[in-house]
This record gives C-alpha cells, sequence and structure tokens, in this order.
C-alpha cells in the first residue's frame, strides 16, 4: 500500500536468505534519501510489486519494521517493471 507519506512492504529476504515466515515493513518519506527529504515523491520512488533492497531501522508499530533506502547506495528499487510489464533497469 502507497499514501504521500510512506510505502507499506512485505520483507521477503534478509541479505541472500529467503525467509520462510513474511514480516511487514513500512518506509517513510523521511527516509528514502539524506537530501532534499521535503522533495521526495512516495509515488515517484517506489511502484505496488517493487522490490527493494533497505535497512532495518527499528521496530515500529502494529509489528511492523522501519526502513529506510537512505543509508546506502545499493538501497532503493532493485527490482521493478514497467505499466506495460516489461523490467525495468536501474538510471542511478
Amino acid at each position: 500500500r502507497m499514501t504521500l507519506e510512506r510505502a507499506e512492504c512485505i520483507i521477503v529476504a534478509i541479505g541472500e536468505t529467503v525467509l520462510s515466515e513474511k514480516f511487514r515493513g513500512v518506509i517513510r518519506k523521511q527516509d528514502v534519501r539524506f537530501f532534499e527529504v521535503d522533495k521526495v515523491g512516495m509515488v515517484e520512488c517506489f511502484r505496488v510489486g517493487d522490490f527493494v533492497r533497505a535497512q532495518v531501522l527499528a521496530l515500529g508499530d502494529l509489528r511492523s519494521y522501519v526502513l529506510s533506502t537512505a543509508s546506502s547506495d545499493s538501497h532503493g528499487v532493485i527490482l521493478a517493471k514497467s505499466q506495460a510489464g516489461g523490467m525495468l533497469e536501474p538510471v542511478s
């Protein structure tokens, strides 16, 4: 689920280890990047169905984990499809 302030996620792996149980996570607008946080558009950064590499910051509310893509250049969307169904390539 996406809102203007957050993207809700399902955590399916930690590193190279696929989890047998899924966990809930959330990426907040302020945790997408370190610079120009006020200009972050969540719907411009993520789409439903994207695979995202993120760092776990903390255990949040409602038994979900707070995630961040700001801490490393290797974090962010790593696999995504276009609206037409084709695979997208990373640009940065």
